[in-house]
């Protein structure tokens, strides 16, 4: 489809005769409006290999899966998945903290997100403090609008658990 309209305007800017200025005039900021778009498209950040870091702040990153989206907007619900024990974390997604010293409740904490990359992205799970009981059990579930999936996240003071999502 770019290539068609490339050839469109091509055929628009250098072809049509010497005679039909105006029209070329007429046409010229349809053309700009082209290059911008097809700029634009392309120069969307695509990463084709997992991206997860191997320690975040000090601490070993545990790969706990993929998850794979169709679109690179998502919604997130984040809650704790065990004892209700006062946990405290942050959700950082490609080194940019989403969620920061958040307390997990039985509750769904909702968090609208759009990924930066097409391809992989990943979703890091730190802990600031593990409540009561050690071991920090985190339930995620990622809407893209087609579906919801659900995964639990493991992550302690030791260590951060993190799953990539892969936009197809």
């Amino acid at each position: 489809m770019i290539l068609f309209i490339l050839y469109v305007l091509f055929y628009i800017f250098v072809k049509l005769p010497q005679n039909h200025i105006k029209m070329k005039s007429f046409y010229f900021p349809f053309f700009i409006m082209a290059i911008l778009s097809v700029m634009a498209t392309s120069c969307e950040k695509s990463v084709l290999t997992p991206n997860m870091p191997s320690e975040y702040e000090g601490r070993p990153v545990v790969d706990q899966g993929t998850i794979y989206v169709t679109g690179k907007n998502i919604t997130i619900w984040l809650w704790d998945s065990g004892e209700i024990d006062g946990d405290v974390v942050t959700l950082v997604l490609n080194d940019k903290i989403i969620l920061d010293s958040y307390t997990l409740e039985a509750t769904k904490k909702e968090l609208q997100v759009e990924l930066p990359n097409l391809g992989y992205n990943y979703l890091l799970l730190f802990v600031n403090s593990e409540g009561l009981l050690s071991q920090n059990t985190a339930a995620l579930a990622i809407d893209d609008g087609t579906g919801e999936q659900s995964l639990i996240i493991q992550s302690s003071l030791q260590s951060s658990g993190a799953v990539s999502i892969y936009v197809q």
